[in-house]
């Protein structure tokens, strides 16, 4: 029988885990398994659309391809807006005493569900987008419509999210939150 410790599977702590005492690895890793699947059902798909469209690349822009190019900004807005506007939301609802007062194991447990919705939602404005694009491109075959779906591929893999990561914004947004009260 394999211990919980021996796992394959299983994260080495950050030199913060030992100090608050709270290991986040299977919500890391979950946040992790969801992010990748996202990522990867985009490049599946942009998989599909090359050899459906075997390679090719249309040298005129249609409207699809300028429809795509305003989607995926104003998805690349509110990836940044939105889950902003969320946590501050969130933030406030959460007992500020607590997270104020609170060691750093209650804060991470306190502000975890908050980075693991506003993480979600930023990556599927993105992913969205980027299926919309690759619709674009598979119609079109124009490859400045794969570009931009490679674009937000490219974004969401910036946001995969590791324990050390996840407990430096738990760190900044209770310090913010300390200020704000």
């Amino acid at each position: 029988m394999i211990a919980v410790d021996d796992s394959p599977y299983r994260f080495p702590h950050s030199a913060d885990s030992a100090l608050d005492g709270l290991d986040i690895s299977v919500d890391v890793r979950s946040m992790q398994i969801i992010t990748g699947v996202l990522m990867m059902g985009v490049v599946v798909f942009m998989l599909i659309t090359l050899v459906m469209n075997k390679g090719a690349f249309g040298t005129e822009p249609d409207i699809l391809f300028f429809a795509g190019a305003i989607f995926a900004a104003s998805a690349f807005l509110a990836h940044l807006i939105v889950p902003m506007v969320m946590r501050r939301q969130q933030v406030a609802q959460i007992d500020q005493t607590e997270l104020r007062d609170g060691d750093a194991a209650t804060r991470l447990k306190l502000l975890l569900p908050v980075y693991r919705g506003t993480h979600m939602v930023a990556c599927a404005f993105l992913e969205g987008s980027a299926f919309f694009n690759l619709v674009g491109y598979m119609t079109e075959q124009f490859a400045g419509s794969l570009a931009i779906a490679a674009f937000l591929l490219l974004c969401i893999a910036f946001r995969f999210p590791n324990e050390d990561r996840i407990r430096m914004w738990v760190r900044r947004v209770a310090e913010e939150a300390s200020l704000t009260t």
